[in-house]
């Protein structure tokens, strides 16, 4: 009985996989007898289905524009919109799939090729640390041989360094004191730089040009100049079936879709869908399967085959998804010319580690009693120099928009003062409502609607209560509406743009190939139809040309000068978790995993000011993270992963050599997770280089263990087929530990550090000792009725507390936000006979924040007292009470602190009240607050940090303090 293997996608995993089995197939039937059958564990078939397009060297695509918006013959075109024919999947199954998960954008590729179609060619290895996580066969020693033969394949140089954004990078890092890293590219580059050389055949007889520098890798190379799949190991899989002449043994079906997997008896059924057949949907059978579809689609898959895969235990499945720590920064108007769009995408990187940062939250237990706290790993990643295609550069201008009103913004204190912003503040927070809804909003627990009316209502026409409710929801009903009215718009512009054009409305020049009239009626139009009482809306034909610049110029604010610089970062982050919910797939992930990935973004984000400093520029990063923290990725691992190490309390999802995992009792399944969904953590580096060397290991082992070869050796496969030229053999390039190398050195932490807050905190009052020995935390009425006795008693206890929190965006995202103190306590003590009580102790703690469903309801206070004379320990405990009781009783609530100490000398705990007058907290406290760390925020920048942390404390009050704006919600009571 003869087998069947489909592999699905192609890209690193898929195509190295479909390479070695057809290659095993054709071992398996050189070494039957003339005539003879296939054996019972022959394989006869291996079928290759990839949803994209087949591209040839002239057919990636490029932005075609009209020829009255472009004097380029190459991209000029006589239609009347731009054609985006071939760039999305979403609208004409083109080259690029932008994934929106909610919290993560992900950018994949869909081609015969994958991801190495558009990624930015780099070969790097995982380091040993993050190889430590992995089973013990992937280690660095077990991998290297699969590193080594996967190098070989691909391909690895290293780029000249002529280019000027190469210079700029490499001056930036050595002016920081630090090493740069020369990294390998799998780009074929001439002899000499800048020499031109005919197109010749690779040595898998596939016919390549050699690198002119044109910026344009990540869009298709039109030169093969790239070493992309289709010129290496998939050209060895087609190649079995014409050394055969047996097209069934290797066959590559483009624009198949799989849609789900079924179990069978006797295998599994592949669910597909041709796309170039009329959307035929097709069962095709097999016994073997594998899962190359890249780490997104491969969990996707899974997860629609949950119902249909009955012995598989997927209950692991969705968990621990990566994106890598991928982020981005553009450095614009630096001292010299980088030009970012000439040259490779990446030529050269910096290694950056620092020490792990202190953890958030009250003091541990142990760490009170003195137990020294586990070490944490440091935190790591690296820095590379960045491209993008020359026809793409306006791109840029996203990161330069006026729409982010400056908050992804950095400036070099010298140039922060000249530059003046293009639009006053009221326009820019006018059209920016939309992004300041989802900045100011603390996400917040469903709560039970109740029949309760705001009190607009009782003044408002009725006409208005639609438009009124809209605009007055925290629930994110604004940002809602905002979309429902785009898409109302893009539905009134059909016939006028046509659907593959949606896009073209926010290009530059819109004016010359859309009718204004229509575009500014459309919009109108939609609001009038939602809310009526709007009708008297005029159609400003006008305004139209006004109105689509200033569009433009908020979504793109101005195109770059050639002194711009791309800055890439990536590395190590924490898990995502994947669900399909109503169908679509969506990403989410615990506080705890956001708090840590803002600590690493925030590090990025420092040392990316650092490289703008020393290039004398403006650092401009991605605002979809500053502004929304949301990451994007190009870089998506894990959701079907084998188990790291320590063994995750869930379970994986497969096992070691990448065969999913089956449920008690249940036969072994032959289903397979060949590619970077397999990955049981981030590697932390680009990731192309691992996922193709791990599917060389894993396939092997298949062919060895269930194919029956056990002598079967991808490499000595690969040097049998493909021997290396006659002549001494080239000198193997250093490349294996480029980055471990730099990751032993030291750690040392950026020049800029995180913009954090400080203020002066004091507050007086009263205690008594308690000798109930009843309380051991502060409790309102003990601490109230202590109060009055030490008032009576005339004891008098005032605090001085310095407060510091270092880092504000991660602060923002603590499940208890943490603030550190700082100061002293004095107890004053009514004339006594000697020996007095001593009175005088410094204090070091810290202060978090209570919250419930989006609501502040405490803030503790937690203080170790040290007695300056006698070294004596004690500890304070404090809590302000953040209630609404009757009255007007907020300034109470936010300013009385009650407390309950052990005080050394004392015999048994104090009990009582402190407060900060209301003049105390107007004239002495609030100019206190000073920003740190923010020499280069402009005026705008330190506004948005100080607006942001006056709303996290007093904005999420306003269901306590403010019923009669909001409507109250009864369950938070």
């Amino acid at each position: 009985m003869t087998k069947r293997a489909i592999v699905i996608g192609s890209g690193f995993g898929g195509a190295v996989t479909a390479c070695r089995l057809a290659q095993a197939a054709l071992a398996q039937r050189a070494g039957r007898a003339p005539g003879a059958r296939p054996g019972a564990n022959d394989l006869t078939e291996v079928i290759l289905l990839e949803r994209g397009r087949r591209y040839g060297k002239d057919d990636f695509p490029r932005l075609q524009l009209p020829e009255s918006m472009t004097s380029s013959r190459d991209l000029s075109s006589s239609q009347r919109a731009p054609d985006f024919s071939r760039y999305s999947w979403r609208t004409d199954y083109g080259l690029f799939d932008a994934r929106n998960l909610g919290g993560l954008m992900v950018l994949q590729a869909a081609g015969l090729g994958g991801g190495s179609l558009i990624y930015a060619n780099v070969m790097l290895r995982a380091p040993d640390r993050v190889l430590a996580q992995w089973p013990a066969v992937y280690s660095h020693q077990n991998l290297a041989q699969y590193y080594d033969l996967a190098e070989k394949v691909l391909g690895a140089n290293v780029s000249p360094g002529h280019y000027p954004k190469t210079k700029s990078f490499v001056a930036a890092v050595e002016g920081l004191k630090r090493e740069v890293v020369e990294v390998p590219v799998a780009i074929t580059f001439p002899k000499e730089p800048g020499q031109r050389e005919a197109p010749r055949p690779n040595r898998y007889g596939k016919e390549q040009g050699r690198c002119n520098g044109c910026g344009d890798c990540v869009i298709g190379c039109t030169l093969h100049a790239k070493n992309t799949l289709d010129l290496n190991y998939l050209a060895q899989f087609e190649a079995v079936a014409t050394t055969t002449r047996d097209p069934q043994i290797a066959q590559v079906w483009t624009m198949a879709e799989a849609t789900h997997i079924e179990q069978t008896a006797a295998g599994f059924d592949v669910h597909l869908v041709r796309h170039d057949q009329g959307e035929a949907p097709v069962i095709e059978h097999a016994d073997y399967v594998f899962l190359g579809a890249g780490a997104i689609g491969t969990t996707e898959l899974l997860m629609r085959s949950r119902k249909t895969l009955p012995s598989a235990n997927l209950d692991a499945l969705g968990t621990r998804v990566f994106g890598n720590g991928d982020s981005l920064g553009i450095v614009f108007d630096g001292k010299r010319a980088s030009t970012p769009w000439s040259g490779p995408t990446i030529t050269r990187a910096m290694v950056y580690q620092e020490p792990p940062p202190s953890p958030p939250g009250p003091p541990a237990a142990a760490a009170a009693a003195g137990a020294a706290p586990a070490a944490a790993a440091p935190l790591w990643f690296m820095v590379q120099d960045g491209g993008i295609p020359p026809t793409l550069r306006r791109v840029l201008g996203y990161f330069h928009s006026g729409m982010w009103l400056g908050r992804n913004r950095f400036a070099s204190p010298k140039k922060t003062e000249a530059v003046r912003p293009s639009f006053g503040p009221l326009t820019d927070l006018f059209l920016d409502l939309p992004v300041l809804s989802g900045i100011f909003s603390r996400r917040v627990e469903p709560v039970e609607k109740t029949d309760e009316e705001p009190s607009w209502r009782r003044y408002a026409p009725k006409d208005f209560w639609p438009l009124l409710n809209t605009l007055t929801a925290t629930d994110g009903a604004l940002r809602r509406e905002i979309e429902l009215l785009d898409q109302r718009v893009m539905d009134r512009l059909q016939s006028e743009m046509g659907r593959r054009y949606g896009l073209a409305s926010w290009l530059p020049s819109i004016n010359k190939i859309v009718n204004t009239s229509v575009l500014t009626e459309s919009v109108l139009g939609a609001i009038r139809d939602r809310f009526p009482v709007l009708g008297f809306l005029p159609t400003a034909d006008n305004a139209s040309t006004a109105l689509l610049k200033l569009a433009v110029f908020l979504l793109l604010g101005h195109g770059p000068s050639a002194n711009t610089d791309v800055l890439l970062c990536m590395g190590p982050d924490h898990a995502w978790t994947l669900k399909l919910r109503a169908g679509s797939l969506r990403a989410d992930r615990d506080r705890t995993g956001a708090r840590d990935d803002v600590a690493l973004y925030g590090a990025q984000e420092r040392i990316l000011r650092d490289l703008a400093k020393e290039l004398h520029g403006e650092l401009r990063t991605n605002p979809s993270w500053t502004v929304g923290q949301r990451p994007v990725t190009v870089h998506a691992q894990g959701g079907a992963g084998m188990s790291p190490v320590p063994a995750p309390a869930g379970g994986a999802v497969t096992d070691d050599w990448g065969r999913v995992g089956t449920r008690p009792g249940a036969a072994a399944l032959h289903l397979y997770v060949m590619d970077a969904a397999g990955f049981p953590t981030s590697v932390g580096v680009n990731p192309s280089l691992t996922i193709a060397a791990v599917a060389e290991a894993k396939v092997e082992h298949f062919i060895q263990n269930e194919l029956g070869m056990p002598n079967w050796l991808n490499a000595a496969t690969e040097l049998r087929l493909y021997p290396p030229p006659p002549g001494p053999p080239p000198a193997a390039p250093p490349f294996d530990r480029l980055i471990e190398l730099q990751l032993r050195k030291p750690p040392a932490a950026a020049v800029h550090r995180a913009v954090g807050i400080r203020w002066h905190e004091r507050m007086d009052g009263s205690a008594a000792e308690d000798g109930t020995g009843r309380i051991t935390r502060p409790r309102s009425d003990v601490c109230v009725a202590g109060d009055k006795r030490g008032l009576h008693e005339g004891r008098h206890v005032s605090l001085e507390l310095d407060c510091h929190i270092p880092d504000l965006e991660v602060f923002y995202l603590e499940r208890r936000p943490t603030v550190t103190l700082k100061g002293k306590l004095e107890i004053r003590e009514p004339s006594v006979p000697a020996p007095r009580p001593e009175g005088e102790f410094d204090c070091e703690g810290r202060l978090w924040l209570g919250f419930w469903r989006g609501r502040m309801y405490t803030m503790n206070y937690r203080l170790n007292l040290i007695s300056p004379r006698t070294q004596a320990r004690g500890q304070l405990r404090g809590t302000k009470f953040i209630r609404d009781d009757p009255g007007i009783d907020s300034f109470l609530d936010l300013t009385t602190l009650h407390t309950y100490g052990t005080v050394p000398g004392r015999a048994n705990p104090m009990v009582g009240v402190v407060r900060v007058p209301l003049s105390n907290f107007i004239s002495k406290q609030m100019p206190t607050f000073k920003l740190e760390n923010a020499q280069d925020l402009n005026d705008t920048g330190k506004l948005w940090a100080a607006a942001r942390f006056s709303q996290f404390f007093f904005g999420s009050l306003k269901e306590t303090f403010l019923p009669e704006l909001f409507v109250k919600k009864q369950a938070l009571r």
